[in-house]
């Protein structure tokens, strides 16, 4: 899954992200080389970058918030 984009850099750095989550720079650059947001901060992570839940993290494929 490592070659699976999020959508983060769109306007958003980790580091802008992390900030407005409240969580570390090096969570979020996990995330992105994991390739998916952990389920339980797929919703926020989506308000704020405008991504789909199923960008986010496979598990969400056809889930609307």
């Amino acid at each position: 899954m490592k070659d699976k984009k999020l959508p983060i850099g769109i306007g958003n750095s980790c580091t802008e992200i992390a900030k407005k989550m409240g969580v570390s720079t090096a969570a979020v650059s996990t995330w992105k080389r994991k390739g998916k947001i952990p389920p339980a901060r797929v919703a926020e992570f989506c308000k704020l970058t405008g991504a789909r839940p199923e960008d986010a993290n496979p598990i969400f494929k056809g889930f609307r918030l």
